[in-house]
């Protein structure tokens, strides 16, 4: 069998499976039976149900994002150092004795730290923030489990960076 021969058997396998998925020619049929009726056929492309359930988009805005006037560079000495603490809306980093960064939360007066990437501060901690001109206040909400964040943010007094 020549090559023309092998691609046309190929041709007409690949054209009896569409037409039986179609449901154009009922299974077990042959090429050669007989023609389908004009009720058999059907009118529109079949439905195909999806093989996984469809996912949420994701919001193009976070949901507990900071407010402009946090965001952005505020600095402070900090014995033995000087700390900036830079506030996007939803992420934090903090260069201060080898730093720190995570996401942020912000609802009302209160900050929260998230997801840090230091392993010894899993969890976060609350804050309440105020603004007067460019002074930036933090005071701990309740006990913060990360020591390292304390240091940094607890009874802290930032001022405007940028």
């Amino acid at each position: 069998m020549n090559i023309y021969a092998k691609l046309a058997v190929a041709a007409a396998a690949v054209l009896l499976v569409a037409l039986v998925g179609y449901n154009l020619l009922p299974a077990g049929s042959t090429i050669g039976g007989p023609k389908p009726t004009p009720t058999s056929i059907p009118t529109s492309a079949p439905t195909i149900a999806p093989t996984i359930a469809p996912t949420k988009a994701r919001a193009s805005t976070p949901v507990l994002p900071a407010p402009a006037e946090l965001q952005g560079r505020w600095v402070a000495e900090i014995a033995p150092d000087v700390a900036i603490l830079t506030f996007t809306a939803t992420n934090f980093t903090i260069s201060w004795l080898g730093g720190d960064s995570g996401r942020i939360e912000v609802e009302g007066d209160e900050i929260t730290f998230r997801g840090r990437s230091n392993p010894e501060c899993p969890s976060g901690g609350t804050y309440r923030w105020s603004i007067e001109g460019d002074k930036l206040h933090l005071e701990p909400v309740g006990t913060d489990p990360c020591p390292f964040q304390t240091e940094w943010a607890g009874n802290g007094t930032y001022t405007r960076y940028d």
